[in-house]
Parts: structure tokens; C-alpha cells; sequence
């Protein structure tokens, strides 16, 4: 354990303390302190502090930079050094005669503030004797960096250790990592460390193997780190080693990742978490974009159709994406009964129809609602959006894709920006306009299924998979080129290996490059998720080399469409024939609009979305040839605005903004936000004193945004929006939920929590995840079966789950985290049901 006293430098068992100050330009460590970080580095300053402070530091000297004059050393230790290098050396050689030595490198910019630089300097253990340490010097050497020599710790046991959580953030638990022998295992990944948490009333271990520590020594580390912490005023990440009971620290940097508590300011109202949409905490510029995008956009569809849902607002707290509806009449920024009123249920059905006919604002609302929702004209939305704005729209995607961003100015490029910025707004809001032309169809469908045959919707939605086109157009488009890929036995080693599919095809057949790169010109434009902010398909050549070895599955969705028509004609004969021409009508309505959301979310979102990333990706590359990042990827970590403000040259520093957005995102992943802020919101009404075509309008649009959507059930109680509907889990049934699509699947659990999870699907896996994004679709080609922890019948996953005849369960809730990687399970997506398989 460290001393408490004063600074001590450790030695050889036996050795005399080296005495460096007056020789030549080195020094001892003790002699150093961060005021001297420029010239001997940080990890030297650092250390330096800690021996003054009396913490116990092996034995060490440091090469400041002054002392080397050869601007581009050799690194294969056989280069030459200048005189009084090796004068130096020879004198630390005779010095430490017997004693093993480690050489590390120390850099003014490494472990700093803004990014710890872990693992990107050299370090050489092991040095005995002269000719190995001038060989560890030249090989560690580096222009404008020190270096340290150090006795190296015959260490019983070594490691790491955070002062605070590195994974939560959280403050009060010290995080101890511990393996046999040297740390390098641990640091450099090569084993799996014991992992020890400790707080003020316990240390605990997770690992069943033999302990490297005990308690006792866990806490003895973890107070050094704690300690380290106080010295320096920053949670700290020590490295330390055990040798014959005594602790050393042998580094110190700051946590500079450490996840850290966003601050919120939540509106009054009730807020409500898109977990559907957006699982994972969104990147800074995706959110302040995406939010503006999604509120007018509904806002607009509400007062277009004549919605009795007035206004909705989007809001990132804490990075997550939460909606605040309300509704016409109500009191802005409070939910449907006034936040101060105590009473939380629904207006009767008679008052409701009562005010839609004296109020002037309703009575607006109910004759939009006539002229704008009926069956024509939402017939004529669709055959505009196929015949006129969607050629439009691909005309505009294609311009803005032509344009070479290199050529631009910064004050141009953030021109671009911005116009890009406002257009993508402006699709989104074609986007939204479009939903009711699918909507009221499919839940006139669900509705008529239920009254006449007393089907559920994952049974009636049956009768229209297959005809969304745009869902499985990527996926198929890309299976049939990995079929032809893989009769290259070369090329698929080459693309399992991870080899760039580019490059690997078209040295294999020019024709099958040409091909892929059409694909990806058109598909590979789109984000992999609704994050603005997140990456293309396209930046992925992993994932899709990946997808490109991968056997697919045949289309079996006409089978099972073709059974549940043929079982409703069946079930209809005996009834009157009017109920049949009803059923017929509303299914040719559906089967006639269905194609249309996830063609328009193609069009309108995805693929605009990838010209936003691209236009914010080149404003990062600026930023970095400008020495203001020093990642291009950090921009995603900018708002917008910010972003654009910085390419016009706005002075702030930006690494700091970076640092403290990404924190935040780390933090909320690990402590995601409640489903809700403010009071439950209201019950659903009924709705049934409105005029017909109001009265469908509004209740499909409040089905298609319920988890558990269930036609002409407006009126009963209303449940959390994020909440599933997962029961207790037997000794068998480990998971239950919403029937999302028919069928029963036997597979192995892979969990995704996010698109960098996709790369280890294979197929036949159960895929178990949050949600899905649009982006995912590409990858349903292999999966056996989904489940999900949020989500509804009309929900992006369902919709791709019964396109691909893919059997589902949504909305489990908290019932999916009991699974595991590698669990063999069975899916039964007609009973909604999960149970653990038995191996035959």
C-alpha cells in the first residue's frame, strides 16, 4: 500500500535510490510536476505530482524532448543516437545494473484534458542491459515526445483502476481491474481482468475464477485511485502493480470519456419517450434536427387533415426523443385535462360531439376532416405521391447528390447546410402528409376483420404482407448479388474475412462491382437509423460485406396471404352478402396504400437524412484539416446550428463541446430517462359523437400510435405509450408480447442493441433488440425471427417482420432482457409468446 508521507521513489529490492538531477538534461520524476508537462510530457509530469504527493512510484528517469535533436529515429532499434543520448542511457544502464527496466513514452498532448491518447504511444518491458535499453529507446522514440525509464515491477498482480464508473458514470463506485503478473493482459485486452466494485459499504467481485485480489486489496487500490482523484481534481484511470504487498502506481490520466449527467430542463405537459423510434440516446446534431423535423411535420398533418390532436412538440432530453401532444383547445405545453386539474378521464363521447358542433375551432377541424380524409381523397394523395412527387423527389436527391462538397468554401458549405437543412424539413412534411393515406385504410381493414371474422391485427394485417415494396427492395437487391458473389469461392473467404466488398469485387467480375456499386449508390445513401447523425449504409462496408456471405431467404409471404384470405372469403359465406362486399372493399383499400409509408419513409427520410450526414460529415473533415477536431466523426457530436455557425467562423472551441455531448450520450445509455415526464397522460376518448369521417380519421390515427392498437377500442383506459404488455415468465415461457407477425421460428438468440451489432447476425438467429430502424430492413433477409421490447402492430419492425414472413413478438418489455446471446428459443409470433427450445 502507498505511503502516506511523503513522495517515495521504489528501487530494486536492495538498491540505492538514482540520483539523475546532474546528468545532463534528465531528471528524476520526483523532480518533475505538470508545469513541466510541455517539456517531459504529461504521463511524466503526472507522475512526477503523484511521487510529491506521496504516493509510491517505481523508480524512474525522464528523457525530456530537448534532449534528442534526430527529428526521424528508426524504429527497429538499430538506429543511431546522438552522443549525449547515450551518455545518458549508459549512465541509467550502470545505475540500475540488475534490475529490469520499462521505457515508455510521455507526450505534452497525451492523456490530457480532451482525450487520454491510451495505448497510442510505445511502450518496451523487459529491458536488461545497454544495448537492450538504446534498443527500447530508439524504438519508443518519437519526434517531440519524452520518454521514461523506469524499474519495472516484478509484479505478483496488476491492472487498472477508475475512480469513478467508466460505463454509468457513476461517481460513487471505483472500478478495480486486477490480473496475475504484469498489466499489460488487462491494458493491452489480451485477458479478461477480475473485475472489482467498490463503494463505501462493499467490495464486490464478478468473477467465479480464482481471486487475484481480495477484498482488502481491491479497496487498497481503489483508494489510491480515489486518491489520485483528489490530487489531480478529475476522476482518474490509474495503472498500479502489487509487488511483495507494496502497491504502485505506475500511470494516472484523467477519465476523459466519463460518462456524465446531461443537464435537463423538462417544459410542463406530459412527455412521452419515442422508444419505437428511436432507441438509442440520438447524436447532438441528429436530435436538434431530427426534433424541429418530426414536431412541425406532425403539427402540419394534424391541421391539414383537421386531427383533434392540435399541436406536437419533440424535445431531446438527456439526447432521447420525447413528444408532448396537445390536443386543440387545451391550454399549449399541458396535456388534454389541465396539468393542475386533478381529474384524468376522458370527456364523455356526447360532450365531444356536442363541441365539434359549436366550437369554432372543432367545427373548422370536422369540415377539413370531410373534404381532406375521405376515401377519394386520400386515394388521390396516393396516386399524386406515385405519379408526380415522388419522381420529384428523386429528381431533387439526385441534385443534391451530384454536387462535390470538396469545392466549396466553409462559408458555401455552410450554405449548403443550412438549404439542405430546410429541404429535409420540408420533405419530412410531405412525409407526415402521406400517413393517414395509409392509415385509415389499414385500420378500416382491422376494424371490419374484427367485427365481421374477430380477428386480431397481426391476423388481418396478414392479408396485406408483400406489398410494401420499398421494405424489402434493399435486402432482396442485395441477396441476389451476394448469390452471384459467393460462386467466387475467393471472394466470399475474402468478404468473411472482412475485406472491403469494393475492392473485392471488382478484382472478381467488373460486371458484379458494377452492380454492387449501383446499390449502393441508391440504398446506400440512407442512415442506418431515423439519427440524422448516424451513418449511412453505405459507410458500413463491413456490415454488408458481411450481409453479401450470408445465404438469404426465399419470399413466403404470398403463402400465408393467400391462407388468410382464403379463410376470411370462407368465414364470410355465411354471412350476409353486404359484410362481404364491406371485407372486399376494405382490403383492397389497404392492399392499394400499404406500399405507401415505407416507400415514403424511403424517400422522404432516409435518404434525405444520408445527404444531411454527408453534408455534416464534410463539415467535420473541414474541421480537422482546421486542427479543430480531430475526428470527423466528433462533428455528429455538434448541434447543428453550432456546426454551421463554426464553418462561418465562429471561434468556439469545439473539442470541449465534443467531449461534453458525447459524456452525456455515454451517461443517458446507461441511465436511460423514464418512459414519462409530467402527469399520465389522459385516456383515450370516445370518439363516436364526431361526423363518420372525423370520427375514423381520429381514432386511426390514436390506433396506429398505440402499442397495444386495437380498432374501437379508443375508449378504454389508457397505458403508458412505452410500456409492454410482457407477463411473469414461466419455467418455459420466458417472454410474451404483441403478436406482430404469424408464425413459429426455432433459433439462436442474437441480442442488437444498436446497428454496430448487426455484423454478428447470422442465419437463422432470433433477433432481440430495443426497437428496429429503417435502416436494419437490409439485414431481415437472414433473420429468423424478432422480438422487440416496444413497438406495435403498425411499427416499422412489425411492418418489415411480416414483409420478409418473419414470425414476431413485440412489445415485451422488460420480458426480452432475460434472454441471452447464444439461448436457443422458439418464436410464436401468432400467440406472441417466447419459449426456451429444447436441444433434440
Amino acid at each position: 500500500m502507498a505511503n502516506a508521507g511523503a513522495g517515495h521513489v521504489a528501487g530494486p529490492p536492495g538498491s540505492r535510490e538514482v540520483e539523475m538531477d546532474d546528468v545532463m538534461e534528465a531528471a528524476r520524476l520526483g523532480a518533475v510536476s505538470l508545469s513541466d508537462a510541455d517539456a517531459v510530457g504529461r504521463k511524466a509530469a503526472a507522475l512526477g505530482e503523484l511521487i510529491r504527493a506521496g504516493f509510491t512510484v517505481p523508480d524512474g528517469v525522464v528523457l525530456p524532448r530537448s534532449l534528442f535533436n534526430d527529428p526521424a529515429p528508426r524504429r527497429d532499434g538499430q538506429g543511431r543516437l546522438n552522443p549525449r543520448v547515450e551518455e545518458v542511457l549508459a549512465s541509467i544502464a550502470d545505475r540500475f545494473a540488475g534490475a529490469p527496466l520499462a521505457v515508455r513514452s510521455s507526450a505534452p498532448d497525451e492523456d490530457g484534458d480532451f482525450g487520454s491518447m491510451a495505448g497510442a504511444y510505445d511502450s518496451v518491458l523487459d529491458v536488461n542491459g545497454l544495448s537492450a535499453l538504446r534498443s527500447a529507446v530508439l524504438a519508443c522514440r518519437r519526434p517531440s515526445i519524452a520518454l521514461i525509464v523506469q524499474r519495472q515491477v516484478d509484479a505478483d498482480a496488476a491492472g487498472v483502476a477508475f475512480s469513478a464508473n467508466p460505463v454509468t458514470g457513476e461517481r460513487n463506485e471505483t472500478i478495480v481491474e486486477a490480473v496475475r503478473g504484469l498489466g499489460r493482459a488487462a491494458t493491452g485486452g489480451m485477458s479478461t481482468p477480475e473485475r472489482w466494485t467498490v463503494t463505501k459499504a462493499a467490495a464486490t467481485v464478478d468473477s467465479e475464477r480464482p481471486p487475484v485480489l481480495n477484498a482488502a486489496r481491491a479497496r487498497a487500490v481503489a483508494g489510491l485511485a480515489d486518491r489520485a482523484e483528489e490530487l489531480f481534481g478529475a476522476p482518474q484511470d490509474i495503472e498500479w502493480a502489487v509487488e511483495r504487498d507494496t502497491v504502485f502506481i505506475v500511470q494516472s490520466r484523467p477519465i476523459t470519456a466519463l460518462p456524465t449527467a446531461p443537464r435537463v430542463t423538462v417544459p410542463p405537459g406530459t412527455w412521452l419517450k419515442g422508444s419505437d423510434r428511436y432507441p438509442e440516446p440520438m447524436t447532438e446534431f441528429g436530435a436538434t434536427a431530427a426534433a424541429k423535423f418530426v414536431g412541425t411535420g406532425l403539427t402540419a398533418m394534424f391541421t391539414e387533415f383537421g386531427a383533434l390532436a392540435g399541436t406536437m412538440d419533440c424535445l431531446p432530453i438527456g439526447g432521447e426523443m420525447y413528444q408532448r401532444l396537445t390536443p386543440v383547445g387545451a391550454p399549449h405545453g399541458e396535456p388534454a385535462r389541465i396539468a393542475r386539474t386533478a381529474r384524468r378521464t376522458a370527456p364523455p363521447w356526447w360532450l365531444i360531439g356536442l363541441a365539434a358542433r359549436v366550437s369554432p375551432e372543432l367545427r373548422r377541424r370536422v369540415r377539413r376532416s370531410a373534404r381532406r380524409a375521405n376515401r377519394a381523397a386520400l386515394a388521390r394523395d396516393v396516386a399524386e405521391w406515385q405519379t408526380v412527387g415522388r419522381l420529384r423527389l428523386r429528381r431533387q436527391i439526385d441534385e443534391y447528390r451530384a454536387i462535390d462538397l470538396t469545392s466549396l468554401s466553409n462559408s458555401e458549405a455552410a450554405d449548403h447546410l443550412r438549404e439542405l437543412t430546410e429541404w429535409v424539413a420540408a420533405c419530412m412534411n410531405r412525409h407526415f402528409l402521406l400517413i393517414p393515406a395509409e392509415i385509415v385504410p389499414l385500420y378500416r381493414l382491422a376494424a371490419v376483420c374484427r367485427e365481421l371474422l374477430g380477428w386480431d391485427e397481426s391476423r388481418a394485417l396478414a392479408l396485406v404482407a408483400g406489398f410494401s415494396g420499398a421494405t424489402s427492395a434493399p435486402a432482396h437487391a442485395l441477396a441476389a448479388i451476394g448469390e452471384r458473389a459467393r460462386a467466387f469461392p475467393d471472394v466470399a473467404a475474402e468478404l468473411a474475412a472482412g475485406a472491403d466488398p469494393s475492392t473485392v469485387l471488382a478484382a472478381a467480375d467488373p460486371v458484379l462491382a458494377d452492380d454492387f456499386e449501383e446499390w449502393r449508390g441508391l440504398y446506400g445513401l440512407a442512415c442506418i437509423s431515423d439519427d440524422p447523425g448516424s451513418p449511412t449504409l453505405g459507410e458500413q462496408p463491413e456490415l454488408l460485406g458481411h450481409l453479401l456471405t450470408q445465404e438469404h431467404s426465399p419470399d413466403a409471404y404470398r403463402h400465408h396471404r393467400a391462407d388468410a384470405l382464403d379463410d376470411a372469403r370462407l368465414r364470410l359465406r355465411s354471412l350476409p352478402r353486404r359484410a362481404s362486399r364491406r371485407f372486399e372493399t376494405a382490403r383492397q383499400d389497404a392492399v392499394d396504400t400499404y406500399w405507401v409509408r415505407e416507400d415514403a419513409a424511403f424517400w422522404t427520410s432516409s435518404l434525405p437524412g444520408g445527404l444531411l450526414r454527408l453534408a455534416c460529415m464534410d463539415a467535420g473533415r473541414r474541421f480537422v484539416a482546421d486542427g479543430r477536431l480531430d475526428r470527423a466523426e466528433d462533428v455528429v457530436h455538434l448541434d447543428a446550428e453550432f456546426v454551421m455557425r463554426a464553418l462561418c467562423g465562429d471561434p468556439d472551441a469545439l473539442r470541449p463541446r465534443v467531449n461534453r455531448s458525447r459524456a452525456e450520450r455515454a451517461w443517458t445509455r446507461a441511465h436511460p430517462g423514464p418512459s414519462r415526464f409530467g402527469p399520465p397522460p389522459s385516456p383515450p376518448p370516445n370518439l363516436k359523437g364526431l361526423p363518420r369521417t372525423a370520427r375514423i380519421l381520429n381514432e386511426a390515427l390514436l390506433w396506429s400510435n398505440r402499442s397495444d392498437a386495437r380498432p374501437n377500442s379508443t375508449a378504454a383506459a389508457g397505458s403508458d405509450a412505452n410500456a409492454g404488455v410482457s407477463a411473469p415468465p414461466t419455467a418455459e415461457i420466458v417472454a410474451t408480447g404483441l403478436p406482430g407477425s404469424p408464425g413459429i421460428h426455432t433459433g439462436r438468440v442474437r441480442i442488437v442493441r444498436a446497428a454496430a451489432d448487426l455484423t454478428d447476425l447470422r442465419r437463422g438467429d432470433v433477433m432481440v433488440c430495443p426497437t428496429t430502424d429503417p435502416g436494419w430492413a437490409v439485414v431481415f433477409d437472414i433473420v429468423g425471427a424478432l422480438v422487440t421490447e416496444s413497438g406495435g402492430v403498425l411499427s416499422h419492425a412489425a411492418i418489415v417482420a411480416r414483409e420478409f414472413d418473419i414470425p414476431a413478438v413485440l412489445a415485451t418489455g422488460d420480458g426480452s432482457k432475460t434472454l441471452l446471446d447464444g439461448d436457443l428459443v422458439t418464436v410464436d409470433g401468432t400467440a406472441g409468446i417466447v419459449r426456451i427450445a429444447r436441444p433434440e
